[in-house]
């Protein structure tokens, strides 16, 4: 009798137990379901964040070549001939900074010849 009914309860026990593992088993099946779905669903904006910005971005291109293209020529001959402008004044400047540089360079290169030939004439009283 006694033998029976720790089996029983053993038996109980184990069923409790199986019981239990099977229902933490679906718990942690439906977490993993619910932190899937949740994972997709930032991919899926992620991807649709993505896509927007690269129309957008495409759409800000479309309208820059749009209005590049329909600048007129009249337009288009007044940029050139700013431009020509800008790049006469700059070879100006280049030009100007340029002798300024080669002006430096020779009024160093005499002083440095000046300076060493006094030294040298200095030189050659003293051996005197």
């Amino acid at each position: 009798m006694k033998k029976k009914n720790k089996q029983e309860e053993e038996r109980k026990q184990e069923e409790q137990e199986k019981k239990k593992n099977k229902e933490k088993k679906k718990k942690k099946d439906k977490k993993e379901k619910k932190n899937k779905k949740g994972k997709e669903k930032k991919k899926n904006k992620r991807r649709k964040k993505k896509e927007k910005n690269k129309k957008k971005k495409n759409q800000k291109k479309n309208k820059a070549r749009r209005i590049r293209r329909n600048k007129t020529k009249e337009k288009q001959e007044e940029d050139k001939e700013e431009q020509k402008k800008k790049n006469k004044k700059k070879r100006r400047r280049q030009r100007r900074k340029r002798k300024r540089r080669r002006t430096r360079r020779r009024k160093r290169r005499r002083r440095r010849r000046r300076e060493k030939e006094e030294e040298e004439q200095e030189q050659e009283e003293e051996r005197k």
